[in-house]
């Protein structure tokens, strides 16, 4: 009788973790669409206090860190992004310890050492092969691990074309971070990834000049989520103002 109490507390426990989840990734994905990084901020916060954490649960929360700190470099909120970098590293650590997904743990230190070079430049070259060799490694434990190639793809995009950046082979890494994040759809629905993703490669196309590929991208992004604010009211206007003038 007691097991089966025990074995009951334990489904419904499981039950109401599954719930929060999916709650709280349609929350991130419904401020990701209307640009409300208040709500994304409140939402990590929230996760951030949570007694219990599962491992499913620390990764989960982790994808969220990665991209509010992202935005926060991206707007001038440098003690912010570092406020939150600390945080995310200490459940890297944690995971890391216990070799939990290593593939994805070292995807997501490869992404926090590019974090690192944003926040201080003059070690750029120490971060930046350390990013790499995260990179690396999480694609050696796992070559189908779309999080590791969108890394990549982030390595060559941003870094400068004399030390070996390039937007093509960006694009090329960010293609496969599209096809295999694809061919699991669960993956794809309502998970601002995906659509981080092929912003990107349009992002890549655009600085390569290729007006058109990059304006297919974003047509095919609001044939998804036609609200989509960043991609409706900035990125794409933007880019038509390119092809008018021809710039």
């Amino acid at each position: 009788m007691e097991r089966k109490i025990y074995i009951l507390i334990l489904i419904t426990f499981l039950s109401l973790l599954t719930q929060a989840q999916t709650s709280n990734k349609q929350k991130i994905y419904n401020a990701y669409l209307k640009g409300d990084m208040v709500s994304w901020k409140h939402t990590v916060d929230t996760m951030l206090k949570a007694k219990v954490q599962s491992d499913d649960y620390k990764f989960e929360l982790l994808n969220y860190l990665y991209g509010y700190i992202g935005w926060c470099l991206g707007n001038e909120k440098k003690p912010e992004a570092r406020t939150y970098l600390d945080k995310a590293e200490l459940i890297i650590t944690d995971l890391e310890k216990r070799k939990i997904n290593l593939s994805m743990v070292n995807a997501y230190q490869s992404a926090f050492n590019g974090y690192n070079i944003a926040l201080d430049l003059y070690k750029m070259i120490f971060f930046g092969k350390r990013s790499i060799k995260h990179a690396e490694t999480a694609l050696k434990l796992n070559a189908n691990n779309y999080f590791a190639h969108l890394q990549v793809g982030n390595i060559y995009f941003y870094k400068p074309s004399t030390f070996g950046g390039d937007k093509y082979k960006a694009i090329n890494n960010y293609g496969k971070a599209q096809k295999l994040i694809e061919n699991q759809y669960f993956k794809t629905k309502n998970d601002w990834n995906y659509l981080n993703i092929l912003v990107s490669i349009a992002r890549a196309y655009t600085e390569l000049g290729k007006y058109q590929e990059a304006k297919k991208y974003y047509e095919s992004i609001l044939k998804i989520e036609p609200n989509f604010d960043w991609v409706k009211n900035k990125l794409l206007p933007e880019l038509n103002k390119k092809i008018k003038n021809g710039k």
